[in-house]
């Protein structure tokens, strides 16, 4: 069976378990096979009803003996058909509003804003991955990586993140987490409070927790004892996702962290002295590449930069 009818099968959930496996094997085996398949899973979502249509309505806008067409060409015929029984609030609803559901594995290219099939609102920093799980036994989802989620409040469904080392627990707040260190694993909480969980399998067994409330943050790491806790004072955790910066009397060699952590790129000084200058600025939305050339005006530094590799040149400060 070609490729399109066997995906129109298994969005339809009349797959047998074989042809489920093919498909899954099939988008797993490239880049390119898992982002065909979100955009026809989109299509069809954005689509779907509960009774689909006889076959004999599908079989004439098909046509069971006509040549075999492109993917996207027989997925949109599908979805013709079923808009137009489903309405076209349900399409908005559907495709628009959650264009991910249960058993979906996001892979964030750019920093990607989306809603979950509870409404909760989650933002992926570039690099990162969500797997979100079966929402109608619970709420819960995978994460590699770094992401800001808003939390629908449902407190009869405890919402759960886990991590390879942590799992988060909120009924509903605002936070980040970041576990781009697959050993080490940070949470920021905005509003609210959230509660982190070492993960047994990777503590020998222990599952300590710490309650955090608005304004702190917490850390685990696999290998040291207890979680760490304490009030956040950079304010910069949010900056990969806001495009805001802001220094106060700040050390370059923070600076160069923080400069690392938003933009991925690599920071070093060529004279050390260059480290006891402070930096006291805002930026806003600005690129990587402005940023670096207003601090240097600021100090009268130069910077060369390879790659995400930069290196600033300059006198320093005493």
């Amino acid at each position: 069976m070609i490729m399109e009818d066997l995906l129109a099968k298994y969005f339809a959930g009349e797959a047998s378990a074989s042809e489920v496996k093919e498909v899954e094997d099939w988008r797993s085996a490239s880049k390119k096979h898992s982002e065909t398949y979100f955009e026809a899973k989109k299509i069809w979502l954005a689509s779907s009803i509960k009774e689909k249509p006889g076959k004999y309505v599908l079989e004439k806008i098909i046509g069971s003996d006509k040549p075999s067409v492109s993917l996207f060409t027989k997925i949109f015929r599908y979805a013709a058909i079923l808009v137009i029984v489903a309405g076209l609030s349900f399409l908005i609803y559907n495709y628009l509003i959650f264009p991910y559901g249960s058993g979906d594995e996001i892979v964030a290219d750019k920093m990607l804003n989306t809603k979950l099939p509870d409404g909760s609102k989650v933002t992926l920093q570039k690099g990162s991955t969500l797997k979100i799980n079966d929402f109608e036994k619970g709420r819960s989802v995978l994460l590699t990586g770094r992401a800001y989620f808003d939390i629908k409040k449902d407190e009869s469904r405890p919402f759960t993140i886990e991590t390879s080392s942590a799992k988060v627990q909120v009924v509903g707040t605002t936070f980040v987490v970041n576990s781009n260190d697959p050993r080490n694993t940070e949470v920021f909480v905005e509003s609210g409070q959230v509660n982190l969980y070492q993960k047994p399998e990777a503590f020998n067994g222990s599952n300590m927790m710490v309650s955090l409330a608005s304004g702190e943050s917490g850390e685990l790491s696999v290998g040291t004892r207890g979680i760490r806790k304490k009030k956040v004072k950079d304010q910069n955790y949010l900056a990969w996702k806001t495009g805001f910066l802001t220094f106060r009397n700040t050390n370059m060699t923070e600076v160069a962290n923080t400069l690392e952590d938003t933009y991925g790129i690599q920071v070093e000084f060529e004279n050390a002295s260059i480290r006891l200058c402070r930096l006291t600025a805002n930026y806003k939305e600005k690129t990587s590449e402005e940023v670096l050339e207003f601090i240097s005006e600021t100090f009268d530094f130069t910077f060369t930069r390879q790659d995400n590799k930069v290196v600033f040149s300059g006198q320093g400060c005493r």
